[in-house]
C-alpha cells in the first residue's frame, strides 16, 4: 500500500500537455522545453463522429480544439474489448491489453472461480463517502505515463480524476499523488487507502459544499430550445432510456431517497461538470504546472457513457450533453489559462470507446442490424456445447460458463484423453455455425498467432492475456446488439463504431491542421512522454505521434 501527500487531479477524455511545443524532433539536436503541465482528458463513450456532428453549434472548449489543434480523423483503439477499463489503461500505458492485463471492466477469474472487478481490491477501503469497497490498480500489469514521469522527475505532480473508480485508477497508474472518484450512494468524491488514509483538505471541502444538491431544483434541461437540435432524432424515441422516460425535461422530484438522487445525478452532464470544477479546485489549490518540474493531470468524463448507454448517439440527450461539455471546457480552459498561462499547455481529447448506434435508428435508415437478448444468446451458445459433447462422446456440456465469452470446464475431456485443444476447437466450429456470429476464436489459436489472416483476428490477438483469458472469444454479427436491456446501446465489440474515437491536439508548438492517417490509441502516452522528456519503456506498444511545429 502506498500512502502520498495529495496535489491535484482531473478527469475527462482528453489529454492536455501543457506546452509550446511540437512533438516532431527539431534539426540540428534542438530541443524543446517540457511543457509545465500535461492534462489528459478522457471523454467516455466518445465516438469520433461527435466532433463533426455537433461542431456547428460548438462555440467553447471543444470549438477551440478544433480551431486551433490538429485533428486526427483515424483514430482507434486497437484490440476488440472496447470497455471503460481497457480503454482508459490501453490510453495511459501505451501498451495493448495483452500486455498491460485489463482485458474488460471485469472478468471470469478460473482458479478463485467467480468474477473479479478490473480494480476492486478489499485490502484497499474506500476513504470518503460511504466507504463501502475497496479499490486500488493491483491488476494492472505495466507502468502508466504518470509512473515514467515519476522515474524520471519524482518531484512532478500525478493526479487522475474520474466518476468511475476504474477510470481513476487506471489512468493514474501505479504511483499517482492521488486518484478520486464519485460515490453515486452519497454524493461525495472519495479516494481508498491504497493512496491515502485521508482525503486532501480540497477534496472533502469540495465534498462539503454539496454541488450535486444544487442541481435537483431544475433537473435536467435542454440547454436550447428542441429546434436547435437538428444532428438529433426526435426527443421522444421509444427505444431509449426505460422507453417511458424519453425526452427531456428529465425531473428528479420522484427520488424520495438522497441515495437513489446521488445515483440518478451521475447520469447527467452535471456530474462531468462537477469533475471539472474540482479539477479546476485541485489544479489552483495544488500549483500544477507552476514549477520546473513538470506535471501530470488525467480527467475522465464518465457521465457521458451513461447519457449514451441510455439514450445512444442520435439522441438529444446526447447532443445536449456535447453541447453543455463543449461550454464546461471553455471555463476549464480559461481557469488554465489563468492559472497556468495559455502558452504553457497543449490539449490532447480521446475517448475511451464508442458505442452502436441503436438499432432502431438503424432501421430508420435501411441499415440491417438488431437486437438480441442475453439470455436467449446464451442458450444458443450453449447448444454449440451440446453439439461438441455429443461429437466428442461426453456425458455433459463442456461450457462451464457464457455470455459474452466461453469458459471451458476440461475434467471430462481430459480423463477421456481429449487434449484442450481439441475440444476448444470443436466447441468453437459449433459457436461459428450460430445464427448471427461473425466470427470465433479459441485462445490456442490467439496465443499462437494461427489464425491472423482471419477478420478481426489481430484485434483480438491484442485483448488476449495469457494469465487473464477466457477459451473462446467471439462476435455477433455487425450491427446487432446483445443485451440483456431492450432499450438504450452499449459497446465492446471489435467494429469501427466501438473502435474510432477521436484525438485532437491543441496547443502552442502544434499546427492547426487535419491528419487522416491511421494512428491508435496506445500512441497518445508515448507522445505526451516525448513531449515532457520522458523515455517510454521499452515494453510499450504505441509510439508518439509527430506534431507539426509551428515554430
Amino acid at each position: 500500500m502506498i500512502s502520498h501527500t495529495f496535489r491535484s487531479a482531473s478527469c475527462v477524455s482528453l489529454v492536455i500537455v501543457c506546452s509550446a511545443t511540437a512533438l516532431e524532433r527539431h534539426p540540428a539536436g534542438k530541443r524543446n522545453p517540457a511543457p509545465p503541465l500535461a492534462v489528459v482528458v478522457v471523454v467516455d463513450q466518445m465516438r469520433a463522429d461527435y466532433l463533426t456532428r455537433f461542431a456547428p453549434m460548438y462555440t467553447g472548449g471543444l470549438a477551440r480544439l478544433m480551431r486551433t489543434g490538429t485533428v486526427y480523423t483515424r483514430a482507434y483503439h486497437d484490440h476488440s474489448a472496447t470497455e471503460t477499463a481497457v480503454g482508459h489503461a490501453t490510453i495511459s500505458t501505451g501498451c495493448y491489453p495483452s500486455h498491460h492485463g485489463i482485458v474488460g471492466n471485469s472478468w471470469y477469474d478460473q482458479e478463485q472461480h467467480k468474477m473479479v472487478a478490473s480494480v476492486g481490491d478489499s485490502t484497499c477501503p474506500v476513504v470518503g463517502g460511504s466507504g463501502k469497497g475497496g479499490a486500488s490498480p493491483h491488476n494492472l500489469l505495466r507502468p502508466a505515463l504518470g509512473d515514467w514521469l515519476k522515474a524520471t522527475s519524482p518531484q512532478s505532480k500525478v493526479y487522475s480524476l474520474a466518476l468511475k473508480d476504474r477510470a481513476a485508477i487506471l489512468m493514474g497508474g501505479e504511483h499517482p499523488d492521488g486518484a478520486f472518484w464519485y460515490d453515486r450512494s452519497t454524493g461525495d468524491y472519495v479516494t481508498s487507502k491504497y493512496y491515502s488514509g485521508t482525503l486532501p483538505t480540497v477534496v472533502m471541502d469540495f465534498d462539503k459544499a454539496r454541488w450535486p444538491d444544487s442541481f435537483r431544483p431544475q433537473g435536467w434541461q435542454q440547454l436550447f430550445p428542441n429546434s436547435a437540435y437538428v444532428a438529433s432524432h426526435a426527443d421522444s424515441f421509444a427505444a431509449e432510456n426505460d422507453g417511458i422516460h424519453v425526452a427531456f425535461p428529465h425531473l428528479f422530484d420522484s427520488l424520495a431517497q438522497p441515495k437513489d438522487y446521488y445515483a440518478e445525478f451521475y447520469g447527467t452532464p452535471f456530474a462531468d461538470e462537477l469533475t471539472l470544477k474540482l479539477a479546476e479546485a485541485i489544479t489552483r489549490q495544488e500549483a500544477l504546472g507552476r514549477d520546473s518540474f513538470p506535471d501530470l493531470l488525467w480527467i475522465s468524463c464518465s457521465a457521458a457513457d451513461a447519457i449514451g448507454h441510455a439514450f445512444g448517439p442520435n439522441s438529444q440527450e446526447m447532443e445536449d450533453y456535447y453541447l453543455r461539455l463543449d461550454r464546461y471546457l471553455d471555463t476549464f480552459f480559461t481557469a488554465l489559462d489563468s492559472s497556468v498561462g495559455s502558452d504553457n499547455y497543449l490539449v490532447v481529447l480521446t475517448g475511451d470507446h464508442g458505442a452502436m448506434t441503436m438499432p432502431e435508428d438503424l432501421a430508420m435508415r435501411g441499415i440491417k442490424g438488431g437486437r438480441i437478448a442475453l439470455d436467449s444468446a446464451v442458450k444458443w451458445t450453449m447448444t454449440a456445447g451440446d453439439s461438441a459433447a455429443v461429437n466428442l462422446h461426453l456425458s455433459r456440456n463442456p461450457i462451464a460458463r457464457c455470455d459474452y465469452e466461453i469458459y471451458l470446464d476440461y475434467s471430462e475431456s481430459r480423463a477421456h484423453g481429449i487434449d484442450d485443444t481439441v475440444l476448444q476447437n470443436v466447441v468453437a466450429s459449433y459457436v461459428r455455425r450460430l445464427p448471427d456470429i461473425a466470427v470465433a476464436y479459441t485462445s490456442h489459436e490467439l496465443a499462437h498467432d494461427s489464425a491472423s489472416s482471419q477478420p478481426y483476428f489481430d484485434l483480438f490477438e491484442n485483448a488476449f492475456s495469457p494469465v487473464r483469458r477466457p477459451d473462446i472469444y467471439f462476435a455477433y454479427l455487425e450491427n446487432y446488439l446483445v443485451e440483456s436491456d431492450p432499450h438504450g446501446t452499449s459497446h465492446g465489440t471489435p467494429y469501427d463504431y466501438d473502435r474510432h474515437v477521436p484525438l485532437v491536439m491543441a496547443g502552442p508548438g502544434v499546427a492547426r491542421g487535419t491528419i487522416s492517417r491511421t494512428v491508435y490509441t496506445v500512441d497518445i502516452a508515448p507522445t505526451i512522454a516525448a513531449l515532457l522528456g520522458v523515455i517510454a519503456p521499452d515494453s510499450v506498444d504505441g509510439r508518439p505521434l509527430g506534431l507539426r511545429s509551428t515554430k
